[in-house]
């Protein structure tokens, strides 16, 4: 039970607690700018373009006002030379229809006159500030409680994020997002920023794959079958015989070839019909 022990305890110190950051969002807002507010986000899906920085709880400031949202997770898509292309924002508080509404009011009020005329639609509201185009808004959270969760997001609407992406299609594969000027000292790497958890987890996975544990759980296995067998028997009933592993791949196998030889049977008289 050492190593089942050992994953619980990995996973608790996985959930960190949420940190309120505030996001300024003005003509200067750039991938520095973000490091500055006090955002430390790292790599996601190979850091190659994007960042992410999670549990967090999230506000922005614009124009010396300051919008509380809630928590969430905020992606960042940076492409060559830092250029701030996108940021995602994520709320996971669920809102009632009344309560976005009073949200999208608030953001209304703070963007003024960067507000894009006849741009609210419903629970939705997009501004203008400097070369970024922002929004707000909310969608069904999928509960059945017909509530919404909050969605906020900036792009960068300069003309330049496409020609930046085709930039990366003759880029090193293996080139990652780096931290802004004045920032080098910080790692983007997750293993690095959160070594405590990965070193946690490599230890469980070691603990899981030992040979004990691998017999701890064949053990488990066996009597569960046993007990099974023993059910069925009193029930009158015959249990089926459970398959081993390199008897479902070959079982797979079989379906597989049989699947196969099914269709080219019909491609074969399809042509015959043909002719």
């Amino acid at each position: 039970m050492k190593h089942y022990t050992l994953l619980f305890l990995t996973l608790f110190l996985s959930v960190s607690y949420a940190q309120e950051k505030t996001l300024t969002i003005s003509e200067n807002l750039s991938w520095k700018s973000v490091f500055d507010d006090g955002f430390h986000p790292i790599w996601r899906i190979g850091g190659q373009t994007r960042c992410q920085e999670s549990k967090v709880d999230f506000s922005i400031e614009c124009k010396g006002c300051v919008l509380k949202l809630d928590n969430g997770d905020i992606q960042f898509d940076v492409y060559d030379d830092e250029y701030l292309a996108r940021i995602s924002y994520y709320g996971r508080k669920r809102y009632t229809a009344v309560e976005a509404k009073k949200k999208v009011a608030e953001f209304k009020t703070i963007l003024g006159d960067s507000l894009r005329p006849n741009s609210e639609k419903g629970m939705k509201a997009w501004g203008q500030i400097g070369d970024y185009g922002i929004y707000l808004s909310f969608s069904d959270s999928m509960f059945d409680d017909g509530t919404v969760v909050s969605r906020f997001g900036i792009s960068n609407r300069t003309g330049e994020t496409a020609s930046k992406i085709r930039s990366l299609l003759t880029a090193d594969p293996n080139a990652k997002v780096q931290p802004p000027e004045g920032y080098e000292h910080l790692s983007l790497d997750p293993r690095v920023v959160n070594k405590e958890y990965y070193d946690q987890l490599d230890k469980a996975r070691e603990e899981y794959n030992t040979p004990e544990a691998k017999a701890e759980r064949e053990e488990k296995r066996r009597i569960k079958e046993v007990l099974r067998k023993q059910a069925f028997e009193k029930a009158g009933l015959t249990p089926k015989i459970s398959e081993t592993e390199p008897e479902k791949r070959s079982s797979y196998a079989l379906y597989t070839l049989l699947a196969l030889l099914g269709i080219a049977g019909i491609f074969i008289i399809s042509r015959a019909i043909k002719k």
